[in-house]
């Protein structure tokens, strides 16, 4: 076998080989490959003889002594192609790589170990003939999938080996790939965009597309839409899905901020006009292939449209869950095209017993069992993984359950049309996951590894979304999912192994601590206080994403668990996180916020505040608020890769506007300008200067502003700026809800003992301070101003809220609040803040204060009158009489009449 090996890879560089040899090498790698497709040993052992380097080698000799081959990877494949010997040599060599990874996943650890995938991502940066480059994608289609399956190994620890293929170097690849497919071949077209949708089923993949949708306008992205809605009409099978998971992926990577400035009806016009298309077009081609797979229909007789069937019974679902996610009008679309009906007996199937494949005979131990240990990474094969039968009812259970989730994203009519279905209780057994001491090597001794033996990961995290989706039900909290026991398995997945899952199964707690949650009492009884608590102790900000949004996802659940609970409950929760630590992440780094400021003079910068390219107001620092009674989900905004996609030529940019400053946001007047002193943004068109002294005012740079804006949104700094204000605006919920309800003025009592009144209120006081502003003496570059700079307006609503509790509580708590004068002269910007959900919080506190209790509250109420209106909100209540938000006005209405009064 050494000298098979020599015969291929010879010592030396392939440039000195004359072509005879050449064509050597290249048949005995045909004949390496015709050995061992179909013999899973052979390959095994081959890849103890150290096949995996010197396929390496061959591509990295050939790579580099064709290096003046290589050219931008978005130009298209020239048409003309001198095919020689090295270029045999190197399709010969990606043949074997493919059958190698078409062997399974024990494969994977020798070829990642290798750095395979870059080596195959460097060919595919090369100029190359259409017919090599397509072996090269079939390899890397073969590598993932096989990747894929060792992910779902319960007895591999697949943390330890990753498919780092979506760097911006293969993102940049691929994305030339799409542009340059109308060159190639109709299958070649197939088989590229085969492999980029499958690698893009990875969250984080949608950067391809992101990087194509980017920069265009949205007529070209709804062009794209219909061409692939047309490629998928035209096709059968699995090559339909493919196109629709193109399609899904497309439209959800569409990024308004890419679109010019001023133009936000017609961008929702044609967004809308997009989204019907598919609605029309697109899902029901969907739900006719999970109809196909549900009833087992197949597309031919040949053993190629068997794999096909198994791949679109494997892929439909998740296809269909990827194209309506999030998108009320797909959902019901989809619904209406009958996908819960065809959906659920997928699911129910995926339990049924299969009788496993025979294991090939073998007079002599595998090559997997030799002593590993002396071997090197390339040359030791991994675990065999899950078998392909029981791997195949996985991927259909998992696809079902994904399918189901977002399904029941919005509509409770959906909902119930699931539990009619009758899988609850096979969201149920999907939440089991495999024992602790479960080995996938304990087949090889007799035991036979089933579909009810367990759940993979995927399987886990997808039973939790679905679980969590059911759970926003109030009908559905108190009947089927309390008979299936649902409780009992999400609590058990807080404490697995596998940090993801123990963020899907805070995440469906959240729904499960409700206030009208029958099963709240049983997760309490199991212990969910301290395991809550304890998550979000130990998750600290400089850790890793997902131990921050475990953090998050803990404080939301403590938060719902807080509302309606009895006071030992609160007491009991408040003692296990410690009112200590409780401060501490609620006033997080204040300096930090306040970094964004500009120049004296009133305005913010774009990395705090801007309107969108779609012509709405948006703040960077400010998440979209999601209330108290209902979880939603939302894009980590840290999971994803920095996209360095440009707008224009920068170093262009730079030389048409060289001195001016940081483009600006002027909240009052909502206007942009620049730093700069000599020259102004706010104009459309150049205008002459009035003097031949004057200086001519130059055009705002639309696509500078948005490349600006794109950066600031990426920067580390500003994500974590997100992330902090995320975790605080759960620990200020949870103090509101620490103080609802009847036993109000004890639990602010209690507060008062634990935490003391001045530190309390100094917090509160920080929250509401503008930005730029010193809390402790009310001095800061802003002051000279009118116009306030707002944090963010998630913070302020919670902490106004609190202000509403607080004056809910006794009249003496009511004294103590207006006795903050720091705290009502930082409260006061806010009634005219942009956001009508801080106007109206504002309004209801002051209801609150000026209510009376009693005969006997109506002299402190009268005090507490003038010293509102002392400090000027009195008067600012009045002022909100005109405003143009219906519901403040009716607050402030009522709020002016109690002034009256008093």
């Amino acid at each position: 076998m050494a000298d098979t090996l020599a015969a291929i890879y010879p010592m030396g560089s392939m440039e000195a080989l004359p072509e005879v040899e050449l064509e050597a090498q290249a048949t005995a790698l045909r004949m390496l490959k015709n050995e061992i497709v179909g013999h899973d040993q052979r390959k095994e052992r081959q890849v103890c003889d150290g096949v995996v380097d010197m396929l390496v080698g061959v591509l990295s000799l050939h790579q580099r002594t064709t290096g003046s081959r290589k050219s931008d990877a978005n130009g298209p494949t020239p048409v003309t192609w001198s095919w020689t010997q090295k270029d045999e040599v190197r399709l010969q060599a990606t043949f074997v790589i493919c059958t190698l990874a078409n062997g399974g996943a024990a494969f994977v650890p020798p070829l990642l170990a290798a750095g395979m995938p870059q080596v195959l991502m460097d060919s595919l940066a090369q100029t190359t003939a259409p017919r090599l480059r397509t072996a090269t994608l079939q390899a890397l289609w073969n590598i993932v999938s096989a990747w894929s399956a060792l992910q779902v190994d319960p007895g591999e620890a697949a943390s330890t080996v990753c498919v780092d293929i979506l760097t911006k170097q293969g993102i940049d690849v691929l994305s030339g790939i799409l542009r340059s497919t109308l060159s190639d071949g109709a299958h070649i077209q197939q088989l590229q965009l085969r492999l980029i949708a499958d690698i893009n089923q990875e969250r984080r993949g949608l950067s391809v597309f992101e990087s194509i949708t980017q920069g265009g306008d949205v007529d070209h992205v709804n062009a794209l839409c219909s061409w692939l809605l047309l490629l998928a009409r035209s096709m059968q099978g699995h090559s339909r899905l493919v196109a629709l998971r193109l399609l899904a992926l497309v439209n959800n990577a569409v990024d308004a901020d890419s679109f010019d400035v001023g133009h936000r009806s017609e961008y929702m016009q044609k967004n809308r006009e997009r989204k019907k298309q598919i609605a029309l077009l697109g899902v029901p081609l969907a739900a006719k292939l999970v109809q196909m797979a549900s009833e087992g229909r197949s597309s031919g007789s040949d053993r190629s449209a068997d794999h096909d069937d198994m791949l679109v019974k494997e892929q439909a679902c998740n296809v269909l869950a990827l194209l309506v996610r999030d998108f009320d009008e797909l959902q019901v679309a989809a619904v209406d095209a009958g996908a819960i009906k065809h959906v659920c007996p997928i699911l129910k199937k995926s339990f049924d017993p299969v009788p496993p494949a025979k294991p090939m005979w073998s007079a002599r131990r595998t090559a997997g069992n030799a002593d590993s240990t002396s071997s090197p990474p390339t040359r030791r094969p991994g675990s065999q993984g899950l078998p392909p039968e029981t791997l195949h009812a996985m991927r259909c259970r998992q696809g079902a359950l994904q399918a189901l989730a977002a399904l029941a994203e919005k509509e409770d009519v959906h909902r119930k049309a699931i539990v009619e279905a009758g899988v609850v209780p096979c969201i149920f057994d999907s939440l089991k996951p495999f024992p602790p001491d479960y080995s996938t090597d304990d087949k090889r001794r007799g035991q036979v590894v089933g579909p009810k033996d367990g759940n993979t990961t995927a399987v886990l995290l997808a039973a939790c979304r679905a679980a969590k989706t059911m759970a926003r039900s109030v009908s559905l909290l108190r009947t089927s999912l309390i008979d299936a026991g649902i409780a009992k398995p999400i609590f058990q997945l807080l404490h697995h192994a596998d940090p993801e899952v123990q963020l899907a199964a805070t995440d469906a707690c959240i729904n499960l601590l409700l206030e009208f949650s029958p099963m709240r009492e049983d997760l309490i009884a199991e212990g969910v206080v301290k395991t809550l608590c304890s998550q979000a102790k130990r998750c600290g900000l400089g850790g890793a994403n997902g131990d921050l949004r475990l953090r998050v996802s803990s404080l939301w659940a403590l938060k719902h668990l807080m509302s309606a609970s009895p006071r030992e409950i609160k007491v009991k929760t408040l003692e296990e996180l410690g009112s200590g630590w409780l401060i501490g992440i609620i006033r997080g780094e204040q300096q930090q916020a306040r970094e964004y400021v500009s120049a004296p003079g009133g305005g913010v910068s774009v990395g705090l505040s801007a309107p969108n390219a779609a012509g709405e107001r948006v703040d960077l620092l400010n998440p979209q608020s999601s209330g108290m009674d209902v979880d939603v989900d939302e894009a980590d905004p840290l999971a994803e890769e920095d996209d360095e996609q440009q707008y224009g030529n920068d170093e262009e940019c730079a030389n048409d506007e060289e001195g001016d400053g940081e483009v600006m946001f002027d909240i009052s007047s909502s206007t942009h300008y620049q730093a700069s002193q000599l020259r102004s943004t706010l104009n459309k068109h150049h205008h002459p200067p009035t003097s031949p002294t004057a200086t001519q005012v130059p055009a705002f740079n639309s696509r500078r502003y948005l490349s600006s804006v794109r950066a600031i949104e990426q920067t580390p700094a500003l994500r974590a700026q997100q992330a902090e204000v995320a975790v605080q605006e759960q620990a200020l919920d949870f103090i509101r809800n620490l103080l609802n309800g009847e036993d109000c003025a004890s639990m602010f009592d209690h507060l008062l003992q634990l935490i003391g009144a001045g530190r309390i209120f100094d917090v509160l006081t920080e929250k509401l301070v503008p930005v730029g502003i010193d809390p402790a003496t009310g001095s800061g570059g802003a002051t000279s101003s009118t116009r306030p700079i707002y944090g963010p307006s998630a913070l302020i609503i919670s902490t106004v809220n609190i202000l509403t509790h607080i004056a809910n509580a006794l009249p003496r708590h009511k004294q103590l609040l207006i006795a903050q004068k720091p705290l009502l002269k930082a409260w006061l910007p806010h009634f005219i803040h942009p956001d009508r959900k801080v106007r109206v919080a504002c309004v209801w506190a002051v209801n609150s204060l000026t209510w009376i209790d009693d005969e006997s509250d109506r002299r402190d109420a009268r005090q507490r009158a003038q010293e509102l209106r002392a400090c000027g909100i009195e008067g600012a209540v009045r002022r909100l009489l005109g405003d143009e938000d219906l519901d403040v006005r009716e607050r402030a209405r009522t709020g002016v009449r109690q002034f009256e009064q008093l």
